[in-house]
């Protein structure tokens, strides 16, 4: 890609004085494009900027194949957002617990997950919508979204276990790793990974990331042009 037609795909790059919808950061989905203008930048050989990042941020960013999917909320004891605490979901809910714990076990000691297991947990999730919407009046809306959305991250993860290269997710063989802004985007290109959606807890690690990445960007884009 030509050094001109780069700055001008910088019209439509996410600005760290410009920030997008915080949900299109949650998603990923912000921090994903700029992972592709910066790699378009080492692509063609020119010099990305070698800003310092948090390795404590980076732990809780997710990551996932290409192909998609995230276990990062099978990493730890699942933490069940409040529609779902309480009686009226624990037959539901201890189904699901179980199963992802079993799959984790089966993932990090024989690197693959059992088809009949990953089918018992996906059933487990949809029996946890089913029951959702039977009680939606009974549930304050806030967290009937926080709910639907705990879902999605748990089909996600279920989504993963099916993969191959599940164990690689676990064994931080696909993480986002590295000591500088350049290192994270050769290692996460180079590793063919994208930026998967934040967990609950993990949402202000993905602001400070889109923040560093943003900046990057635009001191990248602004030296490039001061140099034509």
């Amino acid at each position: 890609m030509p050094k001109q037609e780069l700055l001008r795909g910088s019209r439509g790059l996410p600005q760290a004085r410009k920030r997008p919808p915080l949900t299109q950061i949650w998603s990923g989905n912000a921090l994903n494009e700029l992972l592709d203008r910066l790699y378009a930048v080492q692509k063609n050989g020119l010099t990305t900027s070698f800003m310092a990042l948090d390795k404590n941020v980076l732990e809780r960013i997710n990551v996932s194949n290409v192909s998609g999917g995230s276990v990062e909320l099978f990493k730890n004891k699942l933490d069940w957002p409040r529609a779902f605490q309480g009686k009226t979901f624990e037959q539901e809910r201890d189904l699901v617990n179980e199963a992802a714990q079993e799959a984790v076990k089966q993932a990090t000691t024989r690197n693959r997950v059992d088809g009949d297991l990953v089918v018992t947990l996906a059933g487990g999730i949809d029996q946890l919508e089913a029951k959702l919407k039977e009680h939606v009046d009974n549930v304050p809306l806030s967290e009937y979204v926080a709910a639907k959305q705990y879902l999605r991250h748990l089909e996600d993860a279920t989504k993963a276990l099916k993969r191959p290269d599940v164990a690689s997710y676990f064994d931080r063989t696909y993480s986002a790793k590295g000591r500088t802004v350049a290192q994270l985007v050769r290692n996460m290109t180079a590793e063919n990974l994208r930026f998967s959606p934040a967990t609950p807890g993990s949402e202000q690690d993905y602001l400070k990331l889109y923040q560093a990445l943003a900046t990057c960007a635009l001191v990248t884009l602004q030296q490039q042009a001061a140099g034509d």
